[in-house]
């Protein structure tokens, strides 16, 4: 072995010793998981218009799944995730009174229908529809939260890090992705069509929840799992954001794609029912951009 391949192969080893610090592995593992959930697409590294500056930004990963009837009429959900890679823990906090304000509606997604007079009424039914399908995000979140902190330096340690709070930065950044991609999905306006979009936050900081208990004491346990509702700049609602550890994100994704089968049979409000179509794959991408 020469010394300029010895020289190749020890700078190949730092490469990987700096990627594997990186948070690039783990967008690469969360892909890994939700393409294994048979998405009609999915794309990383995919970019939207940002509703509150106007730029471009990009998403780390977005998954689609969509039902269509031969006449093309779609409804679609569209996964778009943040991957946040790191120690510091992250803290939700929850009360009573959020867990039974937060009831999942379609009111609590980003939801993109076609310009018609009756969206409402559109929406509406398909949503009841679903959730008699069985449509588990759409059943109730748990636990429900109204805020999320990432601790303040590193555990045991004196150092107060620095004072953004990334977890909370991290949870718009999802929501105003949502938002933005669903913009750029422009739906159609004949045959009609409904995109939900469901923003989660995939990450390795320990997850924990906060709250008080009978005594008003603080109480703090670790979970996998919590959402919040979050306002994104530009928008005019709230929508539900999840936060997941990435030990809960094969349960959460299999959750997606029962939730993405929920939408065979759904009928529409004139009589069309929302079937597999032929060529599918082809029709997604041109409506994505991506053709």
């Amino acid at each position: 072995m020469n010394d300029s391949y010895r020289s190749s192969d020890e700078l190949k080893s730092k490469v990987k010793q700096w990627l594997v610090a990186t948070g690039y592995p783990l967008e690469m593992r969360v892909a890994t998981v939700f393409r294994a959930r048979n998405p009609m697409m999915l794309t990383q590294g995919g970019h939207y218009l940002d509703p509150s500056t106007g730029g471009v930004r990009e998403t780390d990963i977005e998954v689609l799944w969509m039902q269509m009837t031969e006449r093309l009429a779609i409804l679609a959900l569209y996964v778009i995730v943040e991957c946040k890679a790191g120690d510091q823990p992250w803290v939700l906090f929850a009360d009573p009174d959020t867990q039974e304000y937060i009831e999942v509606g379609y009111y609590n997604f980003a939801v993109s229908a076609s310009a018609e007079p009756d969206d409402d009424r559109l929406v509406g039914s398909v949503h009841d529809q679903i959730l008699g399908h069985g449509a588990p995000l759409f059943e109730g979140p748990t636990p429900a939260c109204y805020g999320i902190v990432q601790m303040k330096g590193r555990p045991n340690s004196a150092d107060k890090g620095d004072e953004r709070n990334e977890a909370y930065d991290a949870v718009r950044q999802a929501a105003s992705g949502a938002v933005g991609a669903l913009r750029d999905l422009k739906p159609s306006t004949e045959p009609p069509s409904l995109h939900y979009a469901v923003p989660v936050v995939v990450t390795t900081h320990p997850l924990y929840i906060s709250s008080l208990d009978a005594e008003g004491e603080v109480v703090v346990e670790p979970t996998d799992s919590g959402c919040l509702l979050v306002r994104p700049a530009g928008s005019a609602d709230s929508i539900l954001v999840h936060v997941l550890h990435e030990s809960g994100l094969e349960r959460w994704a299999d959750l997606c794609e029962e939730t993405a089968s929920a939408f065979e049979g759904v009928e529409l409000h004139d009589g069309r029912v929302l079937r597999p179509a032929r060529k599918a794959r082809r029709l997604v991408r041109r409506i994505a951009g991506r053709s």
